[in-house]
């Protein structure tokens, strides 16, 4: 077996890193099943079928077929049970017993029915949102001040040509799921755990593969040859090999039970800035025409990326900090640090935004990528920045990690 392989086993066959990963995915799994035992699901299964049937751009055609198929359905259900309902929204407020047979079909009638009656208030909705307005909330909710306080309305007026560019396009008059914060399930809870989680198990993953020899002892016979000290490009090249196997399977075990229990079936192409993906007193408002597909592959590039870069940075911590839980307490340390520095910017300072370019803000905030909607982290290019100032930082790092352990001294 070549060395590379020898490292790559090592890493990938070790019990605690294992447990981690398996506990992880049981987080996931959990957060997930909430949604398995309510009528939620029943919900969703309405939304879809209408999606499947209908089409996802809700216009003028859409409401007027969709209103009357709703009438025929109603008609066929008082018939066929040998009811007189006039209403299935009004017969839901009423309460009814879920265990009864007809329970599923009446839920569904209510959920289109509401799609009907939501319909004509959107444009009103989107009319009351303004970009000053969004600016003078997020400066009175925050205090912001002086330089703080212009920056917040340069960056909401740089987002109104995107804003009458959504509308022309009726980004928002696309169908998702009513009510169901289906997008912020996934995002902030799954992707957020995952990053977070994953941070953890590579930052001890790299740790230990680093430093391996110095804990048991062989680092002296070890290094003390040419090949030796070329060990750590190997040890380097096993450490992103087990990485992205362990984040790719985390991922994929996790986003598979979930879009098992969220099936997405016809809402790929429905945009993230829909009028029914909502999350709090405002729609998601992104800079791109995002759908959920193109939204989704963007948040799996910036989460590979951004767990690279940390892995980059423990390396580096790694070759001069000879302790695997040393280096994992520095780590915890500055990524603790990463999350005040905004809080050490002086009053009025615009230093309160460039703090927010961090690693671990971007890995605490993934529900807001590629969006205006979160005043901190509002700007068009934020994720993008990021990545790469850190991506060329981390590569600086470790390129002088390897410099310096050619020339270290062994004991």
């Amino acid at each position: 077996m070549s060395v590379f392989g020898y490292e790559l086993r090592k890493l990938l066959r070790s019990p605690i890193l294992l447990s981690l990963a398996g506990l992880l995915i049981l987080l996931n799994v959990l957060i997930i099943s909430s949604a398995w035992y309510d009528t939620s699901a029943a919900e969703r299964n309405a939304t879809t079928s209408l999606v499947q049937t209908h089409g996802n751009a809700l216009d003028e055609n859409w409401m007027f077929d969709v209103a009357a198929d709703n009438e025929e359905r109603l008609t066929a259900f008082n018939e066929t049970h040998n009811t007189s309902i006039a209403s299935a929204n009004d017969q839901l407020a009423q309460g009814i017993d879920i265990t009864e047979p007809y329970a599923l079909e009446l839920i569904e009638l209510a959920v289109r029915d509401a799609y009907v009656e939501e319909a004509p208030l959107i444009d009103e909705e989107y009319e009351q949102i303004t970009m000053t307005g969004l600016a003078e909330e997020a400066i009175d909710q925050y205090a912001l001040e002086g330089n703080q306080a212009e920056w917040m309305h340069n960056k909401y007026a740089a987002y109104s040509e995107r804003y009458e560019a959504l509308l022309h396009q009726e980004e928002h008059k696309t169908v998702f799921y009513l009510g169901q914060q289906t997008h912020a399930s996934l995002y902030e809870h799954v992707f957020r755990y995952s990053l977070i989680g994953l941070s953890i198990i590579l930052t001890l993953l790299t740790a230990h593969s680093v430093n391996y020899e110095h804990a048991y002892g062989t680092a002296q016979h070890v290094y003390s040859t040419a090949r030796g000290r070329r060990l750590l490009f190997t040890k380097w090249l096993a450490v992103n090999a087990s990485s992205f196997l362990i984040i790719t399977t985390v991922l994929a075990i996790s986003l598979t039970v979930f879009f098992l229990t969220y099936s997405f079936s016809g809402m790929w192409n429905t945009y993230v800035s829909s009028y029914f993906n909502i999350d709090g007193p405002l729609p998601y408002l992104t800079w791109w025409p995002l759908t959920m597909l193109t939204f989704l592959i963007g948040a799996l590039i910036v989460t590979y990326t951004v767990l690279f870069i940390i892995v980059q940075m423990v390396f580096f911590t790694s070759v001069f900090i000879r302790n695997s839980y040393a280096v994992f307490f520095v780590v915890l340390v500055v990524a603790g640090g990463f999350l005040l520095l905004p809080l050490l910017a002086p009053a009025g300072s615009n230093f309160l935004f460039y703090g927010m370019y961090t690693p671990v803000t971007l890995i605490m905030n993934p529900h807001m990528w590629f969006t205006a909607t979160a005043p901190h982290t509002a700007a068009k290019t934020y994720e993008v920045v990021t990545l790469l100032v850190w991506g060329a930082i981390a590569s600086i790092m470790v390129t002088v990690a390897f410099r310096c352990f050619s020339k270290q001294s062994i004991h």
